[in-house]
């Protein structure tokens, strides 16, 4: 380990937090499927470790790379190394994954440390939330019946309207022919 350069209490702390993150990226790796996955739970990480070490003398770039060099994690990661060039262009490229970019060497050198198994089991594009469709769907139907019931009530409305004035015409009428009279 590079924890060399902390004082005993601290590497206590530090190793925890490592075999923490090393058990959660464990976990998630069993149902990650997608680059896009992968890297927001890496930059959660990231994200976690950048806040513990604000206080301490731990260097997020060391621990990360301590977490992502754990032998549990090597079968896990040997998915997304075969598709290195894909993770660092997007890492480069979409702004969602921006705070990676500092990260990028220690990703790059894991990355390539790892022989690439599993080919093809990762999704390379992340489709859209199911949920957000199912949503999308039915909202559309329902502003169809709404217009259409405007439009009804429109016509409805112009409707009373127009007896109303006429009733109040006659009324009018009514009232000055028997005054007249």
């Amino acid at each position: 380990m590079c924890l060399d350069t902390w004082v005993h209490g601290d590497i206590l702390l530090i190793e925890s937090y490592i075999r923490e993150y090393i058990v959660s990226l464990k976990n998630s790796l069993t149902y990650i499927r997608s680059i896009d996955g992968f890297l927001v739970k890496i930059g959660s990480i990231i994200y976690d470790l950048e806040d513990k070490c604000r206080d301490k003398t731990c260097d997020p770039k060391k621990l990360l790379k301590e977490i992502l060099s754990a032998k549990e994690l090597r079968s896990y990661l040997s998915r997304f190394s075969c598709y290195r060039d894909e993770i660092f262009e997007k890492i480069n490229s979409d702004p969602r994954h921006k705070n990676l970019r500092r990260y990028f060497e220690v990703l790059k050198e894991t990355l390539e440390s790892i022989e690439c198994t599993g080919e093809g089991e990762v999704i390379l594009e992340t489709p859209p939330a199911t949920w957000a469709k199912e949503r999308i769907e039915p909202r559309i139907v329902i502003e169809e019946e709404i217009r259409e019931r405007k439009k009804f009530s429109f016509d409805l409305y112009s409707l009373i309207k127009t007896l109303l004035i006429v009733s109040i015409a006659i009324f009018i009428i009514t009232l000055v022919l028997i005054f007249t009279h």
